[in-house]
């Protein structure tokens, strides 16, 4: 039987990082860890030594982050191999592309020829998920900031996760990049 994993991934600045915290807080009880690589650490490379496959310690209910790309130098996520490996549900994250690519530029400095050809290869990523066998759900940033509490119980409810977790603040990060 697979070791069960939920990874969580979407286009640089989709809001990702924030929803593996709170997944991962709900299942694990910690709200330590930064949200990026495997939740084992804080070392958002700990996997690099296996091809960003396994966690680099035990951890009682699994989850990975990965942002399409992800580190300095894009990396890619190994799809394929994790759906070899776990049990996988993967929780696919938008937000709107304007703002996205606005934070992208704001918080990465990449050029705009590598945040257009990111963000297709991003959604070829999510395209083979919602192709495959695994399970999936597509999370979207603004519908969270405009449910929030009701929103985060259906991911929930869909993860089979028994907890009422809530952040104590969800505050929306679109505000600045609107004029």
């Amino acid at each position: 039987m697979k070791e069960k994993c939920i990874f969580i991934i979407g286009p640089e600045s989709s809001g990702s990082t924030l929803i593996a915290k709170i997944i991962s807080t709900a299942l694990n009880g910690n709200t330590d860890w930064n949200g990026r690589g495997f939740n084992c650490c804080n070392s958002w490379d700990c996997d690099r030594q296996n091809s960003f496959i396994k966690p680099c310690s035990e951890v009682k209910h699994l989850v990975c982050h990965r942002s399409l790309p992800f580190g300095e130098i894009s990396h890619w996520p190994p799809i394929s191999e994790w759906e070899d490996l776990y049990d996988t549900s993967f929780i696919l994250c938008t937000r709107d592309a304007t703002i996205s690519s606005k934070s992208v530029l704001e918080r990465m400095k990449r050029s705009e020829k590598n945040r257009k050809l990111n963000l297709q290869k991003s959604t070829e990523i999510i395209k083979y998920i919602l192709g495959s066998k695994s399970k999936s759900m597509i999370w979207n940033y603004e519908t969270f900031m405009l449910l929030n509490e009701a929103y985060l119980m259906q991911l929930y409810k869909f993860l089979e996760i028994d907890s009422d977790f809530v952040p104590d603040s969800i505050f929306d990060a679109n505000r600045k990049y609107i004029k």
